[in-house]
């Protein structure tokens, strides 16, 4: 049941946006031509791009391909749909599809920051948090999982908690640690009920 409202879905998507803007999605992808977002409601036909890219790359109604999930974002990120380009640098980071470039996620991991997406917030800390692409360090670390913190990304809570905890990239701060402690908590808690209701209500998968 799950699979094929996915795959009807996903034809459903792909006809929208050659309807919409005439945008012949298969013969553009294959020929490198790509969706400048001239056309009524482009942003909406960015966001269903980005979703097409999603469902290829969490093989949700069709068969698992990276390489056309960072075609489909590529295409999006075009048109200005900002998560987008966290998710092209998300693929740049772990090699997913495509050679493992550590430069190229931090170039797309900043533009989708520009944009104010709160989980390139976290990548970002998380790379100079571990040295990753970039040279260790905490200060920096820390002002991007406080950017991230304040946009309740509970992973970003929990690390820059222990930074207060220990004092690394941050002035000492217990009770500020156990504040951040706590909201990461009732954040994780919030998150999961959340995707439990989602999956209860629809009886299938999540697709996007």
């Amino acid at each position: 049941m799950g699979k094929e409202y996915c795959l009807d879905a996903y034809w459903s998507f792909w006809s929208t946006v050659e309807k919409t803007c005439g945008y012949g999605i298969g013969y553009s992808i294959d020929h490198g031509i790509k969706f400048d977002g001239d056309c009524p409601d482009a942003d909406k036909v960015s966001y269903i791009i980005y979703c097409l890219g999603q469902m290829e790359y969490a093989s949700e109604g069709v068969e698992r391909d990276y390489s056309k999930a960072f075609q489909w974002y590529q295409q999006a990120a075009n048109a200005e749909h900002i998560h987008s380009n966290y998710c092209i640098a998300k693929m740049f980071y772990g090699g997913e599809g495509i050679p493992q470039d550590y430069s190229q996620a931090k170039v797309f991991y900043k533009i989708a920051a520009n944009g104010k997406d709160k989980y390139a917030y976290h990548a970002l800390g998380k790379m100079y948090d571990t040295g990753t692409g970039v040279e260790q360090n905490n200060s920096k670390a820390a002002n991007w999982f406080t950017l991230a913190s304040k946009e309740d990304v509970p992973y970003a809570d929990y690390r820059l908690a222990q930074l207060y905890e220990s004092g690394q990239g941050v002035e000492k701060d217990k009770e500020l640690s156990n504040i951040l402690y706590k909201k990461a908590l009732d954040e994780f808690v919030e998150q999961e009920n959340s995707s439990q209701t989602q999956l209860t209500n629809s009886g299938f998968p999540i697709c996007i």
